[in-house]
């Protein structure tokens, strides 16, 4: 049973919506905006990308065998008008939009190895390394992970929401399990540096998963959670459409026309009863802060190891691939050591790579402090593991062993202080084809 959405009986807090493409604010939050906008809730929305990276749009729009920047940054542009024009059909008026203008298809690589803005991202869609649309909140501003950040916060102080709507972690687009990673560590940043005192109310919104929520039949129009999605998260909530909600967002979703030539039938599936919220939690570990006999501080959970349940055989890949199919990951602190632990579906695992992803976020004296390592080990031969992009551990203080399906990793000395923040991923491959991955996590870590 899902629960009823219950943000309307709060007081009236400042909402803001962030939409990795032009469109997804209206698929997953169209009858909710009306409703917050019916009770006098101010609405913002943050476009991070404007979709130039749609081949099959600019194919269809377009009418051209071939394809330049030029015409990737005309279909930015229309995506960009038919977004102004959508929210002005729901009653917001593009005074309440901002355009980040960052590479559609593009925001993995910002997270990951384009953080920094010397090493900024180059699009093969609009030829840049920077945004480069008129319509931007920062003209100019360079495709880089760090760059999206201080847009982020910027945003965020200045409009203080108390509730913001996100894609989802288990989004199959990376686009939008990056926009997810992007607002937590914004989030994370801007309370370990006090420039927020709590954090706003989190609901993930779930896009692409597989051909979910393509109608196979009838005329049932209640949206349910993917069934691999419902069976390991509790927090779904639902916010019921009346009639004239419903008709509204239809009518505002015509005016994406240059995607409704592409996917009509996938857009009008999230023309429903119903919208689908996950209400997103902040796991915890806790620190014992006595010191142990050696003058060292023990490190326990508040509740044992902190487990993540992953989808399993939800896709082609991890199907065929069985051994490859993360199905659950643990995390525990003792003494010195951060234990990760990787539970496998199938039998045949050892015949795979593993990738873990750990870093930590703190404060730092005067900044800061952001330690992590990546770790690729083969299930076969796990203590023959490699380490990349580290400025945290010492090799000789990681250890990796496999018992059963489980694998289980310590990493000594982790140096892991009260008020600092867990960012942890896993990925599976075959012959360096990714397999599978467990969307990142974040746990809090307390005293």
């Amino acid at each position: 049973m899902l629960r009823e959405f219950d943000l309307f009986s709060d007081g009236k807090s400042p909402i803001l919506i962030i939409a990795p493409h032009c469109d997804d604010e209206l698929l997953a939050c169209g009858g909710l905006i009306q409703e917050a906008l019916d009770r006098n809730y101010p609405v913002k929305i943050i476009f991070l990308t404007n979709g130039d990276g749609f081949r099959w749009a600019a194919v269809r729009n377009f009418k051209r065998p071939s394809f330049g920047a030029r015409q990737f940054r005309k279909l930015g542009e229309a995506r960009q008008k038919e977004a102004i024009n959508a929210s002005e059909q729901l009653g917001l008026g593009s005074d309440n939009l901002y355009f980040l203008g960052y590479p559609d298809r593009g925001l993995q690589y910002l997270w990951g190895k384009n953080w920094l803005r010397r090493d900024s991202f180059y699009s093969r869609y609009t030829k840049s390394n920077a945004s480069p649309y008129l319509l931007s909140f920062q003209k100019n501003q360079l495709y880089a992970g760090e760059s999206l950040v201080s847009d982020l916060e910027t945003i965020i102080l200045e409009e203080k929401p108390g509730y913001i709507f996100i894609s989802s972690s288990f989004d199959n687009h990376s686009d939008h399990w990056s926009a997810y990673n992007f607002l937590k560590y914004t989030l994370v940043k801007l309370f370990l540096e006090n420039k927020i005192i709590e954090y706003p109310r989190l609901y993930q919104y779930l896009i692409h998963w597989n051909l979910w929520p393509m109608k196979t039949g009838g005329k049932e129009r209640i949206l349910n959670p993917p069934l691999h999605l419902k069976s390991i998260v509790n927090d779904w909530e639902k916010y019921q459409l009346c009639d004239k909600q419903r008709n509204y967002k239809y009518k505002a979703l015509k005016q994406y026309k240059t995607q409704m030539k592409v996917m009509r039938r996938y857009l009008n599936s999230f023309i429903n009863d119903n919208e689908l919220f996950i209400r997103e939690s902040w796991p915890q570990i806790g620190i014992n802060g006595d010191m142990d006999d050696d003058n060292e501080l023990v490190f326990k959970s508040s509740t044992g190891d902190v487990i993540f349940y992953e989808p399993f055989a939800e896709s082609i890949k991890t199907r065929r691939n069985s051994g490859a199919d993360i199905k659950q990951f643990g995390i525990s602190l003792s003494r010195d050591v951060l234990n990760i632990n990787l539970a496998i579906q199938g039998k045949n695992f050892r015949r795979h790579l593993f990738v873990i992803k750990v870093f930590i976020l703190s404060n730092g004296e005067d900044t800061l402090l952001k330690k992590g390592v990546e770790i690729a080990f083969p299930a076969r031969s796990p203590e023959k593991f490699s380490i990349n992009n580290n400025n945290w551990v010492e090799e000789d203080k990681i250890n990796i062993r496999q018992e059963e399906n489980n694998l289980m990793l310590e990493i000594e000395g982790h140096d892991i202080r009260e008020r600092s923040y867990i960012f942890i991923s896993a990925e599976s491959y075959k012959k360096n084809r990714l397999i599978d991955r467990a969307s990142w996590k974040v746990i809090e870590v307390e005293k």
